[in-house]
């Protein structure tokens, strides 16, 4: 073998061990699979060399302009949260299967009395004498997924010969509204599908294969709503905060986006009910004077461009892909009643990326302005703050972006 082009899962049966060179397209998201994916040249001879071809991302500009990141910090350390309510509920489904529980033993957290007796309402378990013993029917591993939280997924179903159906894929429910809507383009395995339809009640997706030169993004309207602070503190006139939140999310519509030109060629409605998720944010309130200072209209490119940064900059420090994040602006936010950016987990009930960006507050808001200071843009552009026409044209969305960053770090 000479060249292999493939996925980062490339070690699936085939001797590589003579390749001298690793070409990287894009930078995979962390230090540590960007070592790996070099450690695929030069297994068996004593020099290599690993090429690292960056995209006009906001990370990949920020990688390429500090090799030093990858070059000399050390590996990311993985995330978990343990007391995830979703997930424990499953492991206690599964844990009761294999062996009843005892009165007054505990599994992870010190309510595992509580959540016993929710599922014994639930008709999962049952309590005899001093034990809990499983009593429904169903293999509870079966419910579980190794791909999100939540076992509620939908299927996708390639219907394109009509006489033999075949499920090509899966996507949760928090999910499947931006990516499997009707009309939608959703590519498997290099081959693009149309969405022809969606069964919402029975989640399932039916697709048709279709070769076009677009792919569709799909626009969602977010609102959030501040169910528990957990920390909160005041640096200046900034007030920085973690807690639960209640995401309302609704896909009004999507766009047809040419390919490599990204130009907006058409659009279409999407009907579909709300989705809703409690999981952890962290979030920054700003001085309730900031309007005043830059113009309301000026105020809100800055958020935008600001929500730009920070969705590409936190992964460097969660060991995450910018999806398992979402990035939320409010000019007048209902809960602070200022202009406040939150940063929630894309999981429900949270897996920790909120707790961590709380604490390294600063080391995130000075790779957001290292960021935008080096892009050699004038006002803006996609590798910074996004294209220019998502902003009102009423200021210089990358110089307020910049001055609240540095508001923010107190400069």
């Amino acid at each position: 073998i000479l060249g292999v082009v493939s996925t980062n899962a490339l070690e699936l049966g085939i001797d590589i061990g003579t390749l001298d060179v690793c070409i990287i397209c894009g930078y995979p998201g962390t230090i540590a699979s960007t070592w790996q994916q070099s450690g695929r040249a030069g297994r068996r001879n004593s020099v290599s060399a690993a090429f690292i071809v960056a995209g006009s991302s906001p990370l990949d500009q920020y990688i390429v302009s500090n090799p030093a990141y990858i070059l000399e910090k050390s590996p990311e350390h993985g995330l978990i949260n343990p007391d995830n309510l979703v997930i424990l509920h499953s492991h206690l489904k599964c844990a009761a299967f294999e062996l009843p529980f005892e009165d007054g033993e505990k599994y992870g957290v010190e309510t595992t009395a509580e959540m016993l007796a929710a599922m014994e309402e639930s008709k999962f378990v049952r309590h005899v004498g001093r034990r809990w013993h499983w009593s429904s029917d169903a293999f509870p591993s079966e419910q579980i997924s190794l791909r999100s939280a939540s076992s509620d997924n939908f299927i996708i179903i390639d219907t394109t010969d009509q006489s033999k159906h075949r499920v090509i894929g899966e996507t949760d429910r928090f999910s499947a509204p931006m990516l499997v809507h009707e009309q939608a383009i959703y590519i498997h395995e290099g081959q693009q599908y149309q969405v022809e339809k969606l069964d919402y009640d029975d989640r399932k997706a039916y697709v048709t294969k279709v070769n076009v030169d677009y792919y569709t993004d799909a626009n969602l309207a977010v609102d959030m709503k501040v169910i528990d602070v957990f920390r909160e503190r005041e640096n200046g006139g900034i007030s920085i905060s973690s807690g639960e939140v209640r995401v309302t999310a609704l896909v009004t519509m999507f766009k047809k986006i040419k390919l490599y030109t990204h130009e907006n060629i058409g659009y279409g409605r999407v009907n579909l009910p709300e989705t809703e998720m409690h999981t952890s944010s962290y979030w920054v309130s700003l001085p309730e004077n900031m309007e005043i200072t830059v113009g309301r209209n000026a105020l809100q490119d800055g958020l935008i461009g600001l929500s730009n940064l920070l969705s590409n900059t936190a992964p460097i420090y969660l060991m995450c892909a910018p999806g398992d994040i979402n990035v939320v602006y409010q000019v007048k936010a209902p809960f602070t009643f200022l202009p406040t950016i939150y940063i929630y987990d894309s999981c429900p009930g949270g897996v920790g990326f909120s707790d961590k960006l709380y604490e390294l507050h600063d080391e995130l808001f000075e790779a957001a302005r290292g960021m935008i200071t080096t892009c050699t843009c004038v006002e803006g552009c996609p590798s910074c703050v996004g294209p220019l026409n998502v902003f009102s044209g009423a200021g210089d969305p990358k110089k307020t972006a910049l001055k609240v960053i540095d508001m923010i770090l107190e400069r």
